[in-house]
C-alpha cells in the first residue's frame, strides 16, 4: 500500500494533474464494472455466433495456406504438436508439462511473465493454423478444449487472469484471430464458437472499462488498439456501443505515441516492432472493412514502416535495446518467430514489410525525433544501430535504460557487440545464475555499465529510481553526420545528469566501405572546468558465444568458429587499463539476457583509467575469416 501511495506521488509530481485526472477516470471506469458487470446490456444476444468480414473468409483460406511456404507450415505444425502434449515453453525457461489439466495460475518460480504467456494464448493461433496447414481435425478439438477450459475457470473479471487489463486485451487479440481460425474450419463445433463469441464479449466489456489511461505508453495503445478491433469487426452485433470511445482514444495516442519519424516514443524496438505491427495490420483491417481512418493517424502508422524495415537485419532479427527482449509473444506479425509467427502470411502480402535486408552500398539512415543513427552495407553486410537520444519521448519512461551513445555491430550474418537487453527474474533463481534480489538485477541491467558506451566518474548517466522510472536525464544532442560512398558517420554528444557542462562524452561511429568500423571517444575539456582527474569507463559486450581473447598490443580479438572480429584500442591523453569480464559478481559485470527471464555469461571489456581532460579512445573493428589475419596478430595472445 505504501509503494502504491508512493508512486501515484512520484507521478503526480512529473507528470502533473493530468495523472490524477487518468487514475481517476480509470479507477471510476473499473468500479462501474464491479458494480454493473454482466448488467450493461451485454454484446451479446445472438443465438448463433456471428461470422462478420475479417482478414479473411473460409473460401479465402486455401489460396492464402497454398502461398504459404511448407518450412514455415511444418514450424507451426511442430509447435502445435507440442500443445497437443500440453507442453508449454516461454521467456527461455524449461518446458513445462501438464500432464492432465492445465493450472491456468501456474508461474514456475514466481515468474508472472511466464503465466502471462500462458495465458495470453498466442498458441490458441499455432493450433488454429496447423489445422488449415495439415486439415487434421486434433488441432481444432484441442484448440476448443483448452478454450473451454480456460473459460471455465477463469470467470469474467475474477482471478488473477483478470488483473492485468492489458493482459486481457493481448488475450481478446488472440482470441479473435482464433475464433475466425476456428469458424473456418470445417470440424469446428457450432455450439462451442458461440461459448467463444461469448467469452470475446466479456473481454471486450471488461476492457471498456479497464482502459489504462494512467500508462498512455503502449499499454493504453494496444488496450484501445484491441478494443476497437472488436468493436469495429462486430459493430453489428452489439461493437458499436464500443467503437467511437476506442477509436477516438487510439487516434490520439498513435498521434502522441509514434514520432512523425516513424518510430515508438518509448525508444524502445521490441515495444516498437509489437505496436507498428499491430497498428499497421489494424490499417489494413480497416481498408477491408471501409472504415475511414484519420488522416494523421494512417500517416504515423505508415511511418512506421521505415523505420521497422531499417531496424531489421538481414535474419530478420533486430536490436533488443531498452527494456527489450526476445521472444515476446505479444510479437504477432514477425515471420522469424514460432509463435504465432506465421500470422504475417494470413494478410495481404501487399500489407507486409518487405523482406529484410542490408545493402551492399553504404547506407545512412537518421530518425533524428527518437535519436537513432543506422549505418548499413559495406564488404561485411554491416549493421549497425547508434543510439544518440534521449532516456524516452513517452509520457511514462520506465522501459528505458541509461545507454545513451551505446551501439550494436551485426555483420557477417552475425551479431558481435550486442545490448545487454533486460532480464527481470521475478524471484527465480536459476541455477546457473547467483542468488540475488530481484532489484539487483533489474537495476544493472538498466545501468550504464551493461551498455556499450562509457560511464564517468564512476556515476551512472541517468538517475534511475526504485522502480526503474527516471528520475533525472542524461541530456543528449546528435552533433553531426556525414555520408559518402567511401564512409558514413554519425556524432552524437551525451551530458551526465549531474554535470553542469563541465564534462561531457563526445561519440563518433564510422562505417567505411571495406566494413571497417572505427569508434572515437571524445572527452573535451570546457574552459570553465577545474584541472581535476577524471575516471573513464568503457564497456564492449560481446555477444555470448563468442570466445574472447585479449593481447599484449591493446588489441581484442572475438571469434566463432568461421570468423573472427579485431578490436584495437588506442588513446590519446589516457593510458587506459584493459579487462575482460564474464559472469562477474562483485561488481555485477558480464552478463546477457537471452530472454526477459534468462541470462547467460558473455565477455566484457573494460577499458578504463584517470587523466585530465582533454582525451580520446579509440575503437577499431576489422572482421573477416581467420585465415584473413596475419599469425602475428595471434602470436601475443594471452588469456585475461
Amino acid at each position: 500500500m505504501i509503494d502504491r501511495v508512493r508512486s501515484l506521488a512520484t507521478n503526480t509530481r512529473k507528470r502533473g494533474v493530468s495523472y490524477l485526472g487518468a487514475v481517476s477516470a480509470y479507477q471510476a471506469h473499473a468500479l462501474r464494472y464491479r458494480m454493473f458487470a454482466g448488467h450493461l446490456g451485454a454484446v451479446s444476444a445472438v443465438k448463433l455466433a456471428p461470422i462478420p468480414e475479417f482478414y479473411f473468409g473460409a473460401n479465402d483460406v486455401r489460396t492464402l495456406t497454398d502461398s504459404i511456404s511448407e518450412q514455415v507450415k511444418q514450424r507451426t505444425i511442430v509447435e502445435a504438436d507440442k500443445i497437443l502434449e500440453q507442453k508449454f515453453c516461454f521467456r527461455g525457461l524449461p518446458e513445462a508439462q501438464f500432464l492432465v489439466g492445465i493450472d491456468w495460475n501456474f508461474a514456475p518460480g514466481g515468474n508472472l511473465s511466464w503465466s502471462w504467456d500462458l495465458n495470453r494464448h498466442a498458441y490458441f493461433l499455432n493450433l488454429g493454423t496447423a489445422y488449415h496447414y495439415s486439415q487434421d481435425g486434433k488441432y481444432v478439438e484441442k484448440l476448443e478444449a483448452l478454450w473451454d477450459d480456460w473459460i471455465l475457470r477463469n470467470p469474467a473479471g475474477k482471478g488473477s487472469n483478470w488483473s492485468a487489463p492489458f493482459e486481457v486485451a493481448a488475450r481478446l487479440r488472440n482470441w479473435i484471430w482464433a475464433y475466425f481460425l476456428l469458424a473456418a474450419s470445417a470440424p469446428a463445433n457450432p455450439r462451442f464458437l458461440l461459448r467463444a463469441w461469448n467469452g470475446l464479449c466479456d473481454h471486450a466489456e471488461f476492457l471498456a472499462d479497464h482502459l489504462e489511461y494512467h500508462w498512455p505508453n503502449n499499454h493504453l495503445l494496444l488496450e484501445c488498439l484491441s478494443l476497437c478491433e472488436f468493436a469495429l469487426i462486430f459493430r453489428e452485433f452489439g461493437g458499436e456501443k464500443y467503437l467511437q470511445r476506442s477509436a477516438k482514444v487510439l487516434a490520439q495516442q498513435v498521434e502522441q505515441q509514434i514520432l512523425a519519424d516513424g518510430v515508438h516514443a518509448e525508444l524502445c524496438p521490441m515495444y516498437h516492432e509489437i505496436v507498428a505491427g499491430e497498428l499497421r495490420a489494424f490499417a489494413h483491417l480497416c481498408t477491408q472493412l471501409h472504415y475511414e481512418l484519420p488522416a494523421a493517424m494512417k500517416e504515423r502508422i505508415q511511418a512506421t514502416r521505415g523505420f521497422s524495415s531499417t531496424l531489421r537485419r538481414r535474419d530478420g532479427s533486430f536490436p533488443l535495446l531498452g527494456d527489450s527482449s526476445s521472444p515476446d509473444t505479444c510479437l504477432r506479425f514477425d515471420p522469424t518467430s514460432a509463435a504465432s509467427g506465421d500470422l504475417a502470411y494470413w494478410i495481404k502480402t501487399d500489407e507486409r514489410l518487405d523482406e529484410p535486408s542490408t545493402p551492399s552500398e553504404l547506407a545512412l539512415h537518421l530518425f533524428d525525433e527518437a535519436g537513432y543513427a543506422i549505418l548499413r552495407g559495406g564488404a561485411h553486410q554491416s549493421h549497425l544501430i547508434f543510439d544518440f537520444g534521449p532516456w524516452s519521448r513517452c509520457a511514462t519512461t520506465n522501459h528505458g535504460h541509461s545507454d545513451a551513445l551505446s551501439f550494436e555491430l551485426h555483420a557477417s550474418e552475425r551479431p558481435w557487440i550486442v545490448d545487454s537487453g533486460f532480464f527481470y527474474p521475478w524471484g527465480t533463481n536459476l541455477a546457473e545464475i547467483p542468488e540475488t534480489d530481484d532489484q539487483t538485477w533489474t537495476s544493472y541491467f538498466r545501468g550504464t555499465s551493461a551498455h556499450n558506451t562509457v560511464r564517468l566518474n564512476d556515476k551512472e548517466q541517468s538517475e534511475i529510481g526504485e522502480h526503474g522510472d527516471l528520475k533525472r536525464s542524461a541530456k543528449t544532442t546528435l552533433v553531426g553526420y556525414r555520408s559518402s560512398p567511401e564512409e558514413i558517420a554519425a556524432c552524437g554528444e551525451v551530458r551526465p545528469y549531474w554535470s553542469d557542462g563541465e564534462i561531457v562524452h563526445r561519440r563518433e561511429i564510422s562505417l567505411n566501405q571495406n566494413g571497417e568500423v572505427t569508434v572515437k571517444d571524445l572527452f573535451p575539456r570546457s574552459p570553465h572546468a577545474k584541472p581535476l582527474s577524471r575516471n573513464i569507463q568503457s564497456f564492449l559486450h560481446f555477444a555470448p558465444d563468442l570466445s574472447v581473447e585479449l593481447s599484449s598490443h591493446n588489441a581484442i580479438v572475438a571469434h566463432d568458429s568461421n570468423q573472427m572480429l579485431t578490436c584495437q584500442v588506442h588513446s590519446l591523453g589516457i593510458e587506459p587499463r584493459l579487462r575482460l569480464l564474464r559472469g562477474q559478481e562483485s561488481p555485477r559485470q558480464g552478463w546477457v539476457a537471452l530472454s526477459s527471464s534468462t541470462v547467460a555469461p558473455a565477455w566484457v571489456l573494460l577499458v578504463e583509467g584517470e587523466t585530465l581532460l582533454p582525451c580520446e579512445i579509440r575503437f577499431s573493428f576489422l572482421i573477416g575469416p581467420h585465415t584473413k589475419f596475419a599469425s602475428r596478430e595471434l602470436e601475443n595472445i594471452r588469456k585475461p
